[in-house]
């Protein structure tokens, strides 16, 4: 993380303001992603990093978050964030450029909770498990988490409200054009956590409830997670399980993801090795869709 404090004198004679700081931090990964029977493809290695006629690709993403914060005199935080993506297209082995609309954000916060507006993702987005892999393992339309989460979210948002009191939180979201709107209510006493959440879309009055929740016990781990859904008139349900094991700087996970939306249950294994300094190395391999996918490469965080 690279912080600059911006804490000249105009900001410092601004009424209210204690102090205000500007943040650069950032993510990124580099790898080999597989899908088997993607692309028709004689010699796969050959066409490692062109992914229109390959099963084999390289893949790589570049997330950088520009986030401004400060402080008044009264106690208040308020700030504002921007990103600035870019990948590679693995359909087409190109790059994409910046993200442009850039996620932008807007926060202010006390002892009343937290208020944010802007390019927001509904409440219900949070709810679910993790992924494995170095980059979310699955084809390039579908992660296995997306089976396992299918239908969570319907809706979109440019507001939420989030509110915490001792080991409870709220967070409501509301899109105050498309008028959607949703709910996530989450319990999380020590190694514990349980989560419900509801979101409705109002165009085409789909909506969802999902139940999700998560334990430790020592080394061990365990996520589930479940959707029931109802969109475009197609009712169903969704559900994942993660458990995982840590040992040392080793985490060894399995997953297990299905849907009434897929033909085929998703499942994988996957394995991550903290390097220290903000890297690891991590990969799985696994079926999604009736394909077997695999995945190999390292993250950094900075």
């Amino acid at each position: 993380m690279k912080k600059l404090l911006l804490a000249t004198s105009a900001l410092v004679a601004s009424a209210g303001m204690a102090a205000a700081d500007l943040e650069l931090t950032g993510s990124a990964n580099m790898g080999v992603t597989y899908v088997d029977d993607e692309f028709d493809s004689e010699d796969v290695l050959d066409n490692l990093g062109d992914t229109t006629d390959g099963e084999l690709a390289l893949q790589y993403e570049i997330d950088l978050n520009v986030v401004g914060s400060g402080t008044t005199d009264s106690g208040l935080t308020f700030g504002a964030s921007i990103d600035l993506d870019a990948s590679i297209d693995r359909d087409s082995g190109n790059q994409n450029g910046l993200n442009e609309d850039f996620d932008p954000e807007v926060f202010i916060s006390g002892n009343f909770g937290t208020l944010t507006v802007g390019n927001l993702d509904p409440a219900t987005d949070g709810l679910g498990i993790s992924d494995i892999g170095f980059d979310e393992l699955g084809t390039t339309t579908t992660d296995l988490d997306d089976v396992a989460e299918y239908g969570k979210v319907v809706g979109s948002a440019n507001m939420n409200y989030e509110y915490a009191f001792g080991d409870f939180a709220a967070l409501v979201s509301a899109h105050t054009v498309t008028e959607d709107y949703g709910v996530a209510l989450t319990y999380a006493p020590g190694n514990y956590s349980v989560a419900l959440g509801y979101d409705y879309d109002d165009v085409n009055d789909d909506e969802s409830y999902t139940l999700s929740g998560g334990a430790t016990f020592g080394a061990f781990a365990v996520e589930a997670t479940y959707t029931n859904y109802d969109i475009a008139d197609d009712d169903g349900n969704s559900y994942g399980l993660l458990g995982s094991y840590e040992v040392g700087a080793l985490t060894l996970s399995a997953t297990v993801g299905d849907s009434d939306e897929y033909d085929d249950t998703a499942y994988g294994v996957g394995a991550a090795y903290d390097l220290g300094g903000g890297a690891s190395l991590a990969g799985a391999v696994g079926s999604v869709n009736d394909q077997t996918v695999a995945d190999l490469g390292v993250n950094f965080t900075f």
